[in-house]
């Protein structure tokens, strides 16, 4: 049986699937970082809720004030400060280490949280007794503890992210291998022979 001849290809025939191929690669990088990012945030704040439910000590904060935001995505809580009584009868004040609080149709700027929120005085809260400006509050702290999902998903945008950009090294490569050109790592390349 004889085989059909081949088409004789141009140089430019494939040069837009090798750039699409790229940009794919660029894309998937850009994941899989937003991944990682995602994973290592996500444990950080898992492992701190950890250590202050096991080892925190239990205070209730007598003042809170949300500091809201104006974003490009809207509205959002900057930060969340509360007022916690010491053994000495003193007062002071500390900003929540994490928080999941909610701007709820808040105003940008210092608000207190509306009777019967997440964060309405009084507000249980933990801190680190070796460093007690770290806080966090008990509600959130539970919450954060048990958070596996955005772990997996920052796992799972890493693993495939790094797949893809793997794939497309792997089809540059081979294009290149196929256009006769030879890459060493300890030298430039050969010269090609014809």
């Amino acid at each position: 049986m004889e085989s059909l001849p081949r088409r004789p290809t141009r140089p430019w025939d494939h040069r837009h699937v090798h750039i699409g191929v790229l940009r794919l690669g660029a894309v998937a990088l850009l994941v899989a970082l937003i991944g990682v990012v995602i994973a290592l945030d996500t444990a950080d704040q898992r492992n701190f809720a950890q250590k202050m439910l096991a080892a925190g000590v239990p205070a209730t904060a007598t003042e809170v004030v949300l500091k809201v935001s104006d974003g490009k995505g809207g509205k959002y809580v900057d930060a969340v400060r509360v007022t916690i009584p010491t053994s000495d009868g003193q007062s002071r004040q500390a900003e929540l280490a994490f928080s999941l609080a909610e701007p709820e149709g808040a105003e940008p700027g210092r608000r207190t949280p509306a009777a019967g929120s997440r964060y309405a005085a009084p507000l249980a809260v933990l801190y680190d007794p070796s460093a007690p400006s770290e806080l966090i509050a008990t509600v959130d702290a539970r919450s954060f503890a048990t958070a596996d999902e955005p772990i997996w998903i920052g796992k799972s945008m890493a693993l495939i992210g790094f797949s893809v950009v793997l794939g497309c090294l792997i089809h540059v490569v081979i294009a290149a291998r196929r256009r006769g050109h030879r890459w060493s790592w300890w030298g430039p390349s050969p010269p090609r022979r014809h």
